[in-house]
C-alpha cells in the first residue's frame, strides 16, 4: 500500500497536514466574504436605483394623477432621494431631481424667493429643459408676471412639443389674460393627448363658456363629471351654464348634486337658492339663502341675493337691511347700491334714494341705470327739471333701453306736458314695440 507523507513543502516553510487544512478553509472564507460583499453592494445599488426611480415617478406624475404642481409629492420624492444617496447613487444622478423637488416644495409652501433661488442654481435659462421652464413659468405666474410666464411656456413647448403640463398651464394662463380662443386651442390639444384628465375638459369648458358657447361648455363639463362624479366644482360649472341656457330645472338638479356632495359649500347652496328664486320657489329659495348666510356670513354676494329675494317678496325693510349689509362687506359695490336705491324709491324714501344714486354716479358717471333711478327719485320729489335731465342722460347712454324714455313720458304726464309725454312714449315704442305700458299710455294721450 502506498503511504502518504505527513508533511509537505511550502514556499514559506514546512507545513503540516493540519496547517494545510486551516489555510484552505481560510481561503474559502475569504472567497465567501468577497462574494457576500459583492452581493450586498449589488443589493444596495438596486435599492438606491429603486429609490431614484420612485423619486422620479413622484415628480413626473401625470396631470390625471396630479393636475397641479401643488399635488406633486415633492417631499416624498426628497425622502426617496435621501435614501438613494445613502445607497451610493452618484450625486450627478441626484442633482437635477433634487433641485426640481426643492423648487416644487418651495412653491407648495408659497416661498417664491426660495423657489427662484433654487431654480437659478440650474444655470442659464438657455440651457434649461422643459421641466425647468415650466417651473419658471409657474413662479412668474404666481408673481403676476404673465409675460415672462408665457415666454417660459413657449420655451417649454418648443423643447417638448405637446408637453401636457405646459399645455394645461398655457390654457390656464390664457384664461387669466382673457384670451379664451387661445385657451380653447390649447385645451383641445390637451384633451386629445390626455383624454382621461378631467382638468383638461374643465379648461375647455371654461374657455368655451368665456366665448359664450354654452352648449360646448355644457358638453365639456358633463365629461368632467363622467370622469369624476364627485367633482363638486364640475357640478357647479354645469349648473351655471344650464342656468344661462334657461334650463332652470336641470340647473337646480346640478346644484343639488353639488350640495349633496358638499353640504357646507356656500357657493353650491347659494346657486341653488338663486335658481329656486328664479323659478318662483320663494320658500325653498329662502331656506337656501339663509343657509348660505350661515355658511358665508361675510360674502357680499350672499347678502345681495337675500336682498333680491326679500325685495321680490315685498319685504322691503329686510331687503334694505340685506343690501346695506352687502355694502358694509364690499363698500362701493355698484350693483348693491343701485338695488338699494331702487328699493328706497319703492319705500317712498326719495331723498335717501337720490343720495344713493349720487354716490354711484360719482364713481360711475356713465351708468344709465343709476341716472334712470335717480330720475325716478327726483320725479317723485317733484324736482321735474332735474328728473328730465336725468332721464334724457340715461336714454342717451343706453340707446336700446326703453325705460328712461318711458319714465320721461310719465314725467311729462305728471307735469301736464302731453306733447312731451307722447313723443317720449313713441320713442320708447320705437325701441321696444312690445312695451305694453308705453303703448297704453300713448293711446290714452291720443284719445284725449
Amino acid at each position: 500500500m502506498r503511504s502518504f507523507p505527513t508533511s509537505t513543502r511550502h514556499p514559506f516553510g514546512l507545513l503540516t497536514r493540519s496547517r494545510v487544512v486551516v489555510i484552505a478553509c481560510a481561503s474559502l472564507v475569504g472567497v465567501a466574504s468577497a462574494v457576500g460583499w459583492w452581493r450586498w453592494a449589488e443589493v444596495r445599488r438596486a435599492e438606491g436605483e429603486g429609490h431614484l426611480a420612485e423619486a422620479r415617478e413622484r415628480l413626473a406624475a401625470s396631470i390625471v394623477e396630479a393636475p397641479a404642481l401643488d399635488r406633486l409629492a415633492a417631499s416624498n420624492a426628497l425622502s426617496h432621494l435621501a435614501r438613494a444617496r445613502a445607497s451610493g447613487v452618484s450625486e450627478a444622478d441626484l442633482a437635477s431631481l433634487e433641485r426640481r423637488a426643492r423648487v416644487i416644495l418651495a412653491l407648495q409652501q408659497g416661498d417664491l424667493p426660495e423657489a427662484s433661488r433654487r431654480l437659478d442654481a440650474a444655470g442659464e435659462p438657455a440651457t434649461w429643459d422643459a421641466e425647468q421652464h415650466l417651473l419658471a413659468a409657474e413662479i412668474a405666474r404666481r408673481s403676476a408676471d404673465f409675460t415672462s410666464a408665457s415666454e417660459h411656456l413657449q420655451a417649454a413647448l418648443a423643447s417638448t412639443p405637446g408637453h401636457p403640463r405646459a399645455l394645461m398651464m398655457g390654457a390656464e394662463l390664457a384664461l387669466v389674460r382673457d384670451e379664451p380662443r387661445t385657451a380653447a386651442t390649447l385645451a383641445r390639444e390637451l384633451v386629445a393627448r390626455e383624454p382621461d384628465a378631467s382638468r383638461a375638459h374643465a379648461l375647455l369648458g371654461e374657455a368655451l363658456e368665456a366665448q359664450h358657447d354654452v352648449v360646448g361648455a355644457e358638453r365639456a363639463y358633463r365629461e368632467v363629471i363622467r370622469l369624476n362624479e364627485r367633482d363638486v366644482l364640475a357640478h357647479l360649472d354645469l349648473a351655471r351654464v344650464l342656468r344661462v341656457r334657461g334650463d332652470l330645472a336641470s340647473a337646480e338638479q346640478a346644484y343639488g348634486r353639488a350640495v349633496a356632495l358638499a353640504p357646507d359649500d356656500a357657493n353650491a347652496v347659494l346657486g341653488r337658492g338663486l335658481v329656486r328664486m328664479e323659478q318662483g320657489l320663494a320658500a325653498a329659495a329662502l331656506l337656501d339663502l339663509q343657509r348660505a348666510v350661515a355658511l358665508a356670513p361675510r360674502d357680499p354676494a350672499v347678502w345681495l341675493a337675500l336682498g333680491d329675494l326679500r325685495r321680490a317678496s315685498a319685504d322691503l325693510p329686510a331687503a334694505v337691511e340685506a343690501y346695506e349689509r352687502a355694502l358694509e362687506l364690499e363698500p362701493g359695490a355698484i350693483v348693491a347700491e343701485v338695488r338699494l336705491g331702487n328699493t328706497r324709491i319703492t319705500l317712498g324714501d326719495f331723498a335717501g334714494a337720490v343720495s344713493v344714486f349720487d354716490r354711484v354716479l360719482a364713481r360711475a358717471p356713465g351708468m344709465s341705470e343709476a341716472h334712470n333711478g335717480r330720475g325716478v327719485a327726483l320725479m317723485y320729489s317733484e324736482r321735474t327739471d332735474e328728473a328730465r335731465v336725468a332721464f334724457e342722460r340715461a336714454a342717451a347712454l343706453a340707446p336700446a333701453d326703453p325705460h328712461p324714455l318711458l319714465n320721461l313720458g310719465i314725467l311729462g304726464e305728471r307735469a301736464g306736458q302731453h306733447e312731451l309725454a307722447a313723443r317720449a312714449f313713441q320713442a320708447a315704442l320705437d325701441r321696444d314695440p312690445d312695451s305694453e305700458d308705453a303703448l297704453r299710455r300713448l293711446l290714452a294721450l291720443r284719445a284725449g
